[in-house]
């Protein structure tokens, strides 16, 4: 074999190497980049899925939070109350009331500790203290916004400054002694999204009506004269007394009977001579 012809052996043996080489590099190269645009499309996917969760978590946030401030929950007469006014009214009656009874609140009943809509109203198995609570929340309210609309209605004015700084005072005074800011305490009372700005309208609204209830008494009380005439006419009405009796069977010993018998003969003979 001729040198020129070896030569020309050795570059094609030559070349046909690097060409694998450059050739499995490429496949490397496009292994690579497959499994780079595999990774990018789940990462898409991934951030996808996240920023749906995000949006859906701040939609359901948003609308929860349009529903107890806008919506109307229910209706009394021409006013749409919203779920915040209700919560207020609520939590107002339901503190008034262990205010009330304090540590007799369980001796009728009520347990703090037990979820109000799963205890049972006693005398009423169809109630629970949930409904007994949303029964009295709902009154007050009618009975707030009737007064509140006459008062309107006649032109009552009334400054609530005064009596609304007492009530802000109070509860400061209270979440100070809970340990937690005022904006907590709103909360912890009232529910959430419930803030002293958004609680305040309620609050003007109540001292409103509760002033003109109290106008309404001063100016329908009766003189003193009219009061004393009329006790003088009515005394039997009023000059009563409230009693209970109780009987009471006792069993005695016959022998102590007749033993206190014999001694209270003695004492008469005794005191007869």
């Amino acid at each position: 074999m001729s040198k020129e012809k070896q030569t020309e052996e050795q570059s094609d043996k030559v070349v046909t190497r690097y060409e694998r080489r450059v050739e499995k590099r490429k496949k490397e190269e496009e292994k690579e980049r497959r499994s780079w645009k595999r990774f990018k499309l789940a990462s898409i996917v991934v951030l996808a899925a996240v920023a749906v969760a995000i949006v859906f978590s701040l939609g359901t946030s948003f609308y929860s939070r349009y529903t107890v401030l806008n919506k109307t929950y229910f209706q009394v007469g021409d006013h749409d109350v919203t779920r915040l006014e209700y919560n207020y009214y609520f939590n107002n009656v339901y503190s008034n009331y262990l205010s009330m009874y304090g540590s007799y609140a369980s001796m009728m009943g009520l347990d703090t500790t037990t979820a109000l809509d799963e205890q049972t109203y006693p005398g009423n198995e169809n109630m629970t203290w949930k409904d007994y609570f949303d029964q009295s929340a709902v009154s007050q309210l009618q009975q707030i916004k009737a007064m509140a609309d006459e008062a309107e209605a006649n032109g009552f004015e009334y400054d609530s400054a005064e009596d609304l700084a007492a009530y802000e005072t109070e509860i400061a005074a209270q979440a100070e002694s809970a340990s937690v800011t005022e904006n907590d305490y709103y909360t912890l009372m009232y529910g959430e999204y419930a803030t002293r700005s958004r609680i305040e309208k309620f609050v003007e609204e109540n001292l409103y009506a509760s002033a003109y209830y109290n106008h309404l008494i001063e100016e329908n009380q009766p003189a003193d004269e009219e009061i004393a005439a009329y006790y003088a006419d009515n005394k039997d009405s009023y000059d009563t007394v409230t009693y209970r009796s109780f009987y009471f069977e006792v069993d005695t010993d016959p022998e102590e009977s007749d033993a206190s018998e014999e001694t209270s003969a003695s004492e008469e003979t005794a005191a007869a001579e």
